[in-house]
């Protein structure tokens, strides 16, 4: 088995808290603005504080949100794995992903990495049918917001496979909450600077 150290541990037990405070406040709007105060200030009146040791917190609680990230998402594969589509467990899905899209909101490129693993969700076959609308709509949100973080390559890649399709199929299955994720993420990949013509078919 792999040996993991006790910061992974506290990372794994402290995303586990952050999903169960989604799952049972049924948002994210406080974790999101809780997370963006770490990474970028509270407006504290920083103004005598040194410029130095602002950028070397910001830079600690950045790399701390990478491996809340990284735990998160070996959360979402493990929840995969033991899943037996209940109906809470749609709940718990949507509580995983939301919990995700908050470090999107506040920090998208440390979700760049992961974005292969949230795809497969906007193909809105997710064994969740309460949930569906939410779920397609939550990744089509991150997908939208890490858009501009991706790499030509990345790009190519995502734009040359199924996304494109998925995003579009959103705009035909789903209510219009959903859709108007799904059109924003398609308007930013086909708006990306490293986008060709014809790349987004």
């Amino acid at each position: 088995g792999k040996i993991i150290t006790k910061a992974q541990l506290y990372c794994r037990e402290a995303a586990r808290a952050m999903v169960e405070v989604v799952k049972v406040s049924g948002s994210a709007e406080y974790l999101t603005s809780l997370v963006k105060g770490l990474l970028f200030g509270f407006n504290e009146g920083d103004k005598d504080k040194k410029n130095v040791e602002r950028k070397r917190r910001q830079e600690d609680s950045r790399n701390q949100c990478n491996s809340l990230v990284l735990a998160l998402v070996e959360l979402l594969l493990l929840f995969e794995d033991i899943r037996a589509h209940r109906e809470e467990d749609g709940k718990e899905l949507v509580a995983l992903l939301s919990t995700l899209s908050v470090f999107a909101q506040s920090y998208p490129g440390l979700l760049v990495p992961h974005i292969d693993t949230l795809v497969p969700y906007l193909k809105g076959d997710n064994g969740a049918k309460k949930h569906e609308t939410v779920i397609v709509g939550t990744v089509s949100s991150i997908v939208s917001l890490t858009s501009s973080h991706l790499n030509s390559a990345e790009l190519l890649r995502l734009t040359g496979g199924e996304l494109p399709t998925d995003l579009v199929n959103i705009a035909y299955k789903f209510p219009p909450s959903a859709v108007s994720s799904a059109v924003e993420a398609l308007a930013k990949l086909a708006n990306h600077p490293d986008a060709s013509t014809g790349n987004i078919q």
